[in-house]
């Protein structure tokens, strides 16, 4: 998401006040779910998610009184979450590839995020400027391997790599 917003203010008082805010909420999710039996050469569980918001002010103004401002927010909450429930089993059979593990259980997240205002460009016998901006991330990557919460007598998942590696792995 890229917003950019353009403001100006003139006249013999010259008043302009621009305000902005991009938000993005969204998080994937991968669920293997109990009872599931999952059995492949290789096997890859994984959820991705990529947010992006970018905010962009331009102001000036013109009088022989100038006041110009701006306020903007960028938002972003985003994530991943690869789920193996209890009582999934995966098994992989083959040999392991060049590229990844026999079987990969992956949550891969990225979430970024600029609020920018320039300079203003004020002319005028007295000229004020001022400007706030603001960008919050909250990202997230989970793997969860078993019941998300604790419970008793539960069995967990069975990850089973018969001629190579396991890999688990959650990243922002």
């Amino acid at each position: 998401l890229r917003i950019t917003q353009l403001g100006t203010a003139a006249g013999i008082v010259g008043v302009g006040l621009s305000f902005g805010r991009a938000e993005i909420t969204g998080r994937t999710r991968s669920v293997v779910e109990s009872g599931a039996s999952v059995t492949g050469d290789q096997i890859v569980v994984r959820s991705d998610n990529e947010a992006d918001a970018d905010i962009q002010v331009f102001h000036a103004g013109g009088g022989a009184v100038n006041v110009v401002g701006a306020s903007i927010e960028a938002d972003i909450d985003t994530g991943a979450v690869t789920h193996i429930e209890d009582g999934a089993r995966l098994e992989a059979t083959g040999r392991e590839p060049a590229e990844h593990s026999a079987l990969l259980v992956e949550a891969v997240s990225d979430g970024d995020g600029t609020a920018d205002i320039p300079p203003a460009f004020a002319v005028g016998l007295l000229s004020f400027g001022a400007g706030v901006a603001n960008a919050d991330i909250e990202n997230e990557a989970r793997v969860i391997i078993g019941a998300a919460e604790q419970a008793s007598g539960v069995d967990g998942a069975e990850l089973i790599a018969e001629q190579g590696s396991i890999t688990i792995d959650a990243s922002v």
